[in-house]
C-alpha cells in the first residue's frame, strides 16, 4: 500500500504559522482569544488559561483576555488569584458589567454585604444590570439583612421574569418559610418540579422542608427519586438511609449504604463516604462488634484507603480501646509514610494522648507533622491549645498567628487568638483581632456574643452589652442571647433597659421561669418589695421548686411577718420535689422564727441529710438549738458538722465565735487554729485567727505566721483586716508600722471604737502617751463594746 504524503500536511502547518506569524498583534489576539474560549467551552480550563495569558503577553491591558482568565482561574479553583484578576479588569474598565457583578457574588459570598452593594450601584445600564443574577443579588442581600419584605418583593418580580431561575426559586422558598408560609414554600417548590423533574438540588430542600411539616413519606419519596437519577449523590443516600432507619425501615436503610459503598469500591482512591456511612449505621445497630468487623473486611479489600484505617482507630477510641486505637494510628503512620495521611494519624494519636493527660508525647507527635508542614491546620490549632493549657500563651500566639498567614479571615482561629491575647494580659490586642473577627463575620450573632463575654472578662459591661444588643438584632429570637443581654443591663443597674429586654424574654419563653425571676429581681433593686414578690411567685408558679425565686419570695414574705404564706411556698416546692435541701431549710428559718422548735430542728436535720456537705442547715440547726437553751447540743452539733462539711470555714469561725462567748477561749483558738492551718489562704479565717491569739496573749502562732498573716492583710479593702494587720505589728514590736496602717483608718472610720483603741495601745507602745490618751479617750467616749474596753480604760488611768 502506497503510504501517504505527509508533505502536505507539513506544508499546510508551515503555513498558517507563516500567516500568523505575519498577522498583527490584534489578529493575534483574536486567535488566541477564539482558542481559549473553545478550550474554556471544552472545559479544559487548564490549556484555555494558557491562551488568555497569552493574550495578556500581547496586550497587557486586554480587558477582555483578562477577564476571560479571571472566568477561568476560578473553574481552577484559584479564587484568589480570580479575584486579583477581576479587580484589574475593574481597575482597567470601571464600570465592566461582567467584573463588578462576579465581584459583588464574591463579595456577597464572603458576607461583606456593604461592598456587594457598593459594586452593584457601580453596574452601568446594560446586559448585566437587567439579568437575573443582578436582581438575584439585591433580593439576596435584603435577605441577608432581615429585609425580609423587600426581599420577598425583589424575588417576586425576578421569579415573574424568570419563572425557572432556580436560585430565585430556593431564594423565595427560604424567603417564605421564615416569614411563617411552608405552605407557601412548599407549593412554590412543587411547581418548579413539574417543570424542571431533574433539579435534584430544588428536590432536596423540598424534601427537607416537607420532613420539617412532619410529612417523612414525601421525603422519602423525593430522596429516593434523587438516588435513582444520580447515584453518586452521597449525601443524599446516607439522607434517605437515616429517613429509612427513623422508620424503622432497617433493612432498607442497611442495603442502600451497602449498595452505595459497592458502588463506591470502584471510584478514585480517598472517596470513602459511603463506606463510613455504612460503618456508622452498623454501630448505631448492631454495636462495635458488627461494625470494626465490616470496617476491618473493607480494610482487607482496599488497604491504601487512609481513611478506612483511621475510622477504625476511631472506632476503638468510641469503644475506649485506646491501646488499640494508639497501635493502628502508629501503625498507619508507618504505612503512609510521606503522604498526607501520615499527619492524619499523628494528629489523631496526639489528640488522644492529649485525652489521656500525656500532653508532652502529644507535642512530640505534633512537632514530626509541623516539621514536614508548618502550615498544618490541626497541628497548630493543637498545639496552641495545649500552650495555653500550660499557661505558655505566647507560644498559643505565635501558632494562631501562623495560621493566619494563608487565612487572614479565618474567624474561628481570630477568635482563639484574642481569647489568648486576653489570657496573656494584653486587652488592646484582644479587642482588635476580636474586631478583625467580626470584620470577616459581621453578622454572626454569636461571635458578638462570644466577644460580649470576653468584655464582661475584661470588666467592660458597656462594651458587652453594645454587642449583645447588636447580636439580638441580628437574631431576635434566640432566649439565649436576649437573657445574656437582660443580665448585663442589670449588672450594670439599667432597670429600664432590663426590663424592656425581660419583656421581650418572656414573650420568647412564656413558659420559663427566669424571665420572671430576672424582673423579680429588678424589681427587688428598685425596692419594689410587693412587685417583687409578685414576680418571684409567678416564676414559682411555673417551677414550684425553683431555688433562687423561692428563696427570694420566703425572705420577702419573712420580712413582712407573713410566715404562713412563706410556709406555704416550702411546701408547695417539697411536693414538686421532696429532696430540694434548701427548701428544707428555708423551712427550718421559718418554723424557728415561729418558736416551732421541734418542727425547725427536724427541718435542717432533713436538709442537712439531702447535701451533708452544705454548711448552712448545721448552722441554722445549731441556731435554733442554742436560742432554745441547748448550748451544749449546739456546739456539739457544729463540732460533728465538721467532718461532713470537711472543716467549711463558717461552722469553723461560728464553732470558735461561740466557744470564745462561752469563755473556752483556748478551745475556740484552737479551732481557729485548725481552721488556718487547713485554710491558710483565707483572709477571713487567717484574719480571726490572728485577732484571737493577740486579744487573749494565748500566742498559738509564732511571730512568723502573725507576720505572713499581716503581709497577707495589709493591702486588703476590707479595713477590719488592714486593722488586724496593724495590730499584729504592735504586738510582734513595729508599732510605728501599725500607726502608719492605722492612722488613715481612723481618718476614714472615725467613729470606730476598736480602731481608736488600736492606734492608742500602738502609740503607747511607741511612747507617744499624749496622742495614746487623745485616741484612747476618743474610743471610750463612743461608748460602743469591743474587745479590749476594760483594759482601754486601765490604761488610760495609769497615763
Amino acid at each position: 500500500m502506497k503510504k501517504p504524503n505527509p508533505r502536505p500536511v507539513y506544508f499546510l502547518m508551515l503555513i498558517v504559522s507563516l500567516l500568523t506569524g505575519c498577522s498583527g498583534p490584534e489578529d493575534r489576539v483574536a486567535l488566541h482569544l477564539s482558542k481559549g474560549d473553545a478550550f474554556y467551552a471544552e472545559q479544559d480550563f487548564q490549556k484555555a488559561r494558557v491562551e488568555f495569558k497569552n493574550v495578556l503577553q500581547i496586550d497587557p491591558n486586554h480587558v477582555e483576555g483578562r477577564f476571560r482568565l479571571a472566568e477561568t482561574l476560578e473553574k481552577l479553583g484559584e479564587t484568589s488569584n480570580a479575584v486579583n484578576q477581576y479587580k484589574s479588569v475593574i481597575g482597567l474598565q470601571g464600570d465592566h458589567g461582567g467584573a463588578l457583578l462576579r465581584m459583588a457574588e464574591l463579595y456577597f459570598a464572603a458576607n461583606h454585604l456593604e461592598g456587594t452593594r457598593e459594586l452593584l450601584t457601580k453596574i452601568p445600564p446594560g446586559d448585566e444590570r437587567s439579568s437575573a443574577r443582578y436582581e438575584f443579588l439585591l433580593a439576596a442581600v435584603d435577605a441577608r439583612e432581615d429585609r425580609l419584605q423587600p426581599a420577598l418583593q425583589r424575588v417576586e418580580q425576578l421569579l415573574a421574569s424568570y419563572p425557572t431561575d432556580g436560585n430565585a426559586t430556593l431564594l423565595a422558598a427560604s424567603l417564605y418559610e421564615k416569614d411563617q408560609r411552608p405552605e407557601t414554600a412548599v407549593a412554590l417548590l412543587q411547581d418548579f418540579l413539574r417543570q424542571q423533574p431533574d433539579h435534584h438540588q430544588i428536590r432536596a430542600i423540598l424534601s427537607g422542608l416537607l420532613l420539617k411539616q412532619g410529612d417523612t413519606q414525601s421525603a422519602i419519596d423525593h430522596y429516593r427519586r434523587i438516588v435513582e437519577a444520580k447515584p453518586e449523590a452521597t449525601d443524599i443516600r446516607i439522607t434517605l438511609a437515616r429517613l429509612y432507619a427513623g422508620t424503622e425501615q432497617v433493612a432498607a436503610a442497611e442495603a442502600l449504604l451497602r449498595e452505595g459503598a459497592v458502588e463506591e469500591q470502584t471510584q478514585e482512591l480517598g472517596k470513602t463516604d459511603m463506606r463510613l456511612a455504612l460503618v456508622t449505621f452498623l454501630h448505631d445497630r448492631k454495636g462495635f462488634n458488627h461494625a470494626a468487623e465490616e470496617l476491618q473486611q473493607m480494610i482487607s479489600v482496599a488497604p491504601e484507603e487512609a481513611n478506612l484505617v483511621l475510622a477504625l482507630g476511631e472506632l476503638h477510641e468510641r469503644a475506649d480501646n485506646r491501646e488499640q486505637a494508639k497501635k493502628i494510628y502508629l501503625d498507619a503512620i508507618e504505612t503512609f509514610a510521606l503522604k498526607p495521611a501520615e499527619a492524619s494519624a499523628r494528629n489523631r494519636l496526639a489528640a488522644l494522648l492529649v485525652r489521656e493527660g500525656k500532653l508532652e508525647a502529644a507535642l512530640t507527635e505534633l512537632e514530626a507533622i509541623l516539621n514536614a508542614n508548618g502550615a498544618d491546620r490541626a497541628a497548630l490549632m493543637m498545639r496552641a491549645s495545649i500552650a495555653n493549657s500550660q499557661q505558655r500563651h505566647g507560644d498559643a500566639i505565635a501558632d494562631y498567628r501562623a495560621l493566619l498567614k494563608d487565612a487572614p479571615n479565618d474567624h474561628v482561629v481570630l477568635r482563639l487568638l484574642a481569647e489568648t491575647h486576653r489570657l496573656n494580659g494584653e486587652p488592646l490586642l484582644a479587642r482588635d483581632t476580636w474586631g478583625n473577627a467580626l470584620i470577616a463575620q459581621p453578622r454572626d450573632a454569636g461571635l458578638k456574643a462570644e466577644f460580649a463575654r470576653a468584655l464582661l472578662a475584661m470588666d467592660d459591661p458597656n462594651g458587652a452589652e453594645h454587642q449583645l444588643l447588636q447580636a439580638v438584632t441580628l437574631d431576635n429570637d434566640n432566649p439565649a442571647l436576649v437573657q445574656s443581654l437582660a443580665e448585663v443591663q442589670i449588672s450594670q443597674k439599667k432597670w429600664s433597659a432590663a426590663r424592656e429586654t425581660l419583656s421581650q424574654l418572656m414573650e420568647l419563653t412564656p413558659q420559663s421561669p427566669l424571665p420572671f425571676y430576672l424582673l423579680g429581681s429588678v424589681e427587688l433593686a428598685e425596692q419594689q418589695h410587693q412587685a417583687a414578690l409578685e414576680m418571684f411567685q409567678q416564676s414559682l408558679a411555673i417551677a414550684p421548686s425553683a431555688v433562687e425565686p423561692l428563696e427570694r419570695a420566703v425572705k420577702l414574705l419573712a420580712a413582712q411577718k407573713e410566715f404562713a404564706q412563706a410556709l406555704t411556698l416550702t411546701d408547695v416546692a417539697l411536693a414538686d420535689n421532696a429532696d430540694n435541701a434548701i427548701a428544707h431549710h428555708l423551712r427550718g428559718t421559718l418554723l424557728q422564727a415561729l418558736e416551732r422548735i421541734p418542727e425547725a430542728v427536724a427541718a435542717f436535720e432533713q436538709a442537712s441529710a439531702i447535701n451533708p456537705r452544705w454548711p448552712l442547715p448545721y448552722l441554722g440547726l445549731a441556731e435554733t438549738l442554742r436560742v432554745n437553751g441547748e448550748t451544749q447540743r449546739a456546739t456539739v452539733r457544729l463540732q460533728q458538722a465538721l467532718d461532713a462539711t470537711d472543716k467549711n470555714p463558717l461552722i469553723l469561725t461560728t464553732l470558735a465565735d461561740w466557744l470564745e462567748k462561752d469563755g473556752r477561749r483556748s478551745d475556740a483558738l484552737a479551732v481557729m487554729k485548725t481552721a488556718y492551718e487547713a485554710q491558710p489562704q483565707s483572709l477571713v479565717i487567717a484574719n480571726n485567727f490572728a485577732m484571737m491569739s493577740i486579744t487573749h496573749d494565748l500566742q498559738p502562732a509564732d511571730s512568723t505566721t502573725l507576720m505572713a498573716i499581716a503581709e497577707q492583710l495589709r493591702s486588703s479593702a476590707n479595713p477590719a483586716f488592714v486593722d488586724t494587720a496593724a495590730w499584729i505589728e504592735a504586738h510582734t514590736g513595729s508599732p510605728e508600722k501599725a500607726i502608719a496602717l492605722l492612722k488613715p483608718l481612723v481618718t476614714a472610720h472615725p467613729d470606730s471604737a476598736e480602731f481608736l483603741y488600736h492606734l492608742g495601745i500602738s502609740e503607747k507602745l511607741a511612747g507617744n502617751n499624749q496622742a495614746a490618751r487623745e485616741h484612747l479617750t476618743r474610743a471610750l467616749a463612743l461608748n460602743q463594746q469591743f474587745r479590749g474596753r476594760d483594759a482601754a480604760r486601765e490604761i488610760l488611768e495609769q497615763l
